[in-house]
């Protein structure tokens, strides 16, 4: 009998707490409760409106992921739109039309500088012994250009870095056609 009463008052002592609750509740919500209400209006109030937007299945996952970051951070409206999907500008305007002659140029322009590039990036890194297979470099000018190397890890930046090692304009010229012809054969 004892443990019913106990059980009684324990029910009773529940009710009660619940209908204060609910009294509090009528009278005034909880601050967090009234928080999370005014965080989902200002939400609402940010979104974009859906006729700006892309459609969802269209919204890559770095997009969807800016708008909720800014939904999270408080962020306006505008700043969401710069997150939409645009159409591309081109990059050349379409007026412009490259002859055959000019973009067979601007290949062998490219393939020259890489050509030279590579050159100097061998002469730069190459040991002795292939310094000397290459021509118009022989046993003293493999030597030097090892011992540039010793002073600076990059000695040749251009072509006429080349002059350092005693060579002209024209013997310059001269090696890169060898070298450069040697490929074709």
């Amino acid at each position: 009998a004892v443990e019913d009463s106990t059980l009684v008052n324990e029910g009773e002592n529940l009710v009660k707490a619940n209908i204060s609750l609910l009294v509090n509740e009528t009278a005034s919500p909880p601050l967090s409760l009234r928080l999370q209400e005014l965080s989902n209006t200002l939400k609402s109030i940010c979104k974009p409106s859906n006729q700006f937007s892309a459609p969802e299945k269209y919204q890559t996952a770095l997009s969807k992921l800016h708008m909720e970051e800014s939904e999270l951070s408080g962020i306006t409206a505008e700043a969401v739109h710069s997150v939409e999907l645009r159409t591309p500008e081109k990059s050349m305007p379409s007026n412009i039309a490259c002859s055959p002659w000019k973009t067979f140029s601007a290949h062998s322009s490219k393939l020259k500088k890489s050509a030279v590039g590579e050159y100097l990036k061998f002469l730069n890194t190459a040991e002795k012994e292939d310094l000397k297979k290459l021509k118009g470099i022989g046993e003293k000018r493999a030597t030097y250009i090892v011992e540039l190397r010793e002073e600076s890890p990059e000695p040749f930046k251009t072509l006429d870095d080349l002059k350092d090692i005693g060579l002209s304009e024209k013997q310059i010229k001269g090696l890169l056609k060898k070298e450069m012809g040697d490929i074709f054969h």
